[in-house]
């Protein structure tokens, strides 16, 4: 069962309901939905994760001056792992093998946005959590992360093709020079199609579009994945299920090429959860269509270079004594 904070009772009653009627006057599905359905617009924009930090700031307000905030099952997890984040701070001074020099500025930078970004998710799950589905319909969400696994594919296949295609944000260009040029900070604010990388022994095109990093969107695919899954197999229509399925089935080769293990490891665990799921809920048909496509989309993919694309990623474990 989910857990209530008392929460307003520490907040003056005057500045409470200042900043109450000033949340009220803005629909609360706004900062959700704007971050789910406009993310390559703010990726263009060169403030894509940055949009999501700056939401956290307002919604954590939010949160604070309300009476009461519903805390779901399972978030003391999160702030174990939160915890874990905060300790790693005494390794920041350590050098993995294989890893890039830095200087303690780029780690404190990096370390701080990323702490700061795993924050953010807490606070935008509880207020999403704390919204009625008159205010933020649960089916608009839905759609919401449906789209970012679109928005992967998509751009998964744009990494592939425009493999050296890039462009100055505007965030770029009103950065001073002294952060913009940061290694870090400019893979975030300066958009690329994909990261070309040589340790398979040539160059290998890895998509990351509309994201900052390869693994940061084989995370999000991963993460997002059985949202997308879910809205399929719920469609009304046959159109748009058959569509979920090309989309699916789609996701394939640049899901591969990018060279993610821990996504694919991910996608493979999802899977077995998924049909052990569909096993309890003795859904015979679903099974069996998931059956013939997974049958035709293995075949296709030990014919394919693919195959030869995943072996060779096995066999070149880059990074992993770093790790």
């Amino acid at each position: 069962m989910a857990a209530v904070l008392e929460l307003g009772a520490s907040v003056p009653e005057a500045s409470r309901r200042g900043v109450v009627a000033w949340c009220q006057a803005l629909p609360r599905a706004w900062p959700i939905l704007a971050l789910l359905y406009g993310y390559p617009i703010l990726w263009a924009l060169g403030i894509g994760p940055f949009f999501a930090l700056g939401l956290a700031f307002p919604l954590a307000v939010y949160l604070v001056t309300m009476r009461r905030v519903v805390v779901p099952k399972g978030v003391g997890f999160y702030l174990a792992f939160l915890a874990v984040v905060l300790m790693s701070v005494t390794m920041l001074r350590g050098e993995p093998p294989g890893t890039l020099p830095s200087s303690t500025l780029g780690l404190v930078f990096g370390y701080s946005y990323r702490l700061a970004s795993y924050a953010s998710v807490l606070v935008i799950a509880l207020y999403t959590a704390n919204t009625t589905d008159r205010e933020l319909p649960r089916v608009r969400v839905l759609e919401g992360l449906s789209l970012l696994f679109l928005y992967g594919v998509i751009g998964g296949y744009l990494g592939l093709i425009f493999t050296k295609f890039s462009f100055t944000s505007p965030a770029e260009l009103l950065l001073p020079g002294a952060i913009s040029n940061n290694d870090f900070v400019r893979e975030i604010v300066h958009p690329g199609m994909a990261q070309v990388q040589t340790f398979l022994g040539y160059s290998e095109a890895r998509p990351k579009a509309p994201f900052a990093f390869t693994n940061e969107w084989g995370a999000v695919l991963s993460l997002v994945l059985p949202f997308f899954v879910f809205s399929t197999i719920t469609a009304r229509t046959r159109l748009r299920r058959w569509g979920g399925v090309g989309v699916l089935m789609a996701a394939v080769p640049p899901i591969i090429l990018s060279l993610n293990r821990g996504l694919w490891i991910a996608l493979v665990l999802a899977s077995v959860l998924g049909v052990v799921h569909l096993v309890r809920l003795r859904a015979t048909e679903l099974l069996i269509g998931i059956a013939a496509i997974a049958t035709v989309a293995v075949a296709g993919f030990f014919v394919s270079p693919l195959y030869t694309v995943t072996q060779d990623r096995l066999d070149h474990p880059h990074s992993d004594e770093g790790r």
